[in-house]
């Protein structure tokens, strides 16, 4: 599986960065936060040599169970409580295989980590298992393979992945489960449209904006609701007209030189928030 996770690793020009793991004990728990398919090629070639046991939704498995078994996935079916799992959690530390958790348990939808996905059993999890505690959160992603794109990969100039030891297993044992939830979400915080605007990692795309109206489903200016569409760079609702365009760095901008979001993925939180409220 290396050679193939390397390669694909290679083809978004990852950048991999190692912080605290000089001595690092294994095996551990892998925290990963969850931005395109990209992620689980450049994790693998992240945390080479060192292999690991990841659960996997159970209909990942259809038509491909014989690839995933291979790979070290083992079935879970998301958003339920699932004892079974905890227990392959400490089968596989017991055989000295590393357990790694996308613990968002879904893509990004506009490239911003969902805090609100983060369950609070997974401290729990950590502080259980008692095992140094690692995560990895990748940036830039996103950009490369847009949930919401057509699925022709962006070849950026660079993407970012950060592998760090957060707890060592004694500081596991000393931490409670809320002190490990507040790390684990400060070392996933991902948003990558900042990212790339701090950057200036460049997308000179014509159509980079096309599917984007998909989660920026409602107009900041007129507050409707499924109306906005998008052609090319721009962003327009069809209802009141307005227009925004999509720069090289992934900043917005408005046509009539209003800007209600710099970032879409504000604007995304500005929806969930909306949403709450109802």
């Amino acid at each position: 599986a290396f050679p193939i996770a390397a390669m694909r690793s290679k083809l978004c020009h990852a950048r991999i960065h190692k912080v605290n793991m000089e001595n690092i004990q294994t095996p551990f728990i892998l925290i990963c936060n969850h931005n395109a398919y990209y992620d689980f090629y450049v994790m693998v070639h992240a945390t080479y040599p060192y292999t690991g046991i990841y659960p996997a939704a159970i209909d990942d498995f259809i038509g491909r169970e014989l690839f995933l078994r291979y790979g070290g996935c083992v079935p879970k079916r998301k958003y339920t409580s699932d004892l079974t799992t905890v227990l392959q959690c400490k089968k596989a530390l017991e055989l000295g295989q590393n357990f790694g958790i996308f613990a968002e348990a879904r893509y990004s939808l506009c490239g911003v980590t969902e805090m609100d996905a983060l369950t609070e059993s997974l401290g729990q999890l950590v502080k259980l298992m008692e095992v140094p505690c690692v995560t990895f959160t990748t940036r830039g992603h996103h950009i490369t393979d847009p949930f919401w794109g057509n699925h022709i990969p962006r070849l950026l100039h660079h993407t970012d992945g950060y592998l760090t030891q957060i707890f060592t297993a004694e500081e596991i044992r000393k931490a409670t489960a809320e002190e490990i939830n507040a790390k684990i979400r400060q070392y996933l915080a991902n948003d990558d449209w900042r990212w790339q605007s701090e950057n200036r990692i460049a997308v000179k795309r014509k159509n980079r904006a096309e599917g984007l109206h998909k989660p920026l489903y409602m107009c900041p200016a007129c507050k409707t609701e499924y109306r906005m569409n998008s052609k090319g760079a721009e962003l327009f609702c069809e209802h009141c007209g307005k227009r925004w365009t999509l720069n090289y760095y992934g900043e917005l901008e408005g046509n009539d030189g209003v800007t209600e979001f710099k970032f879409p993925s504000d604007w995304y939180l500005w929806e969930k928030e909306l949403v709450t409220q109802e």
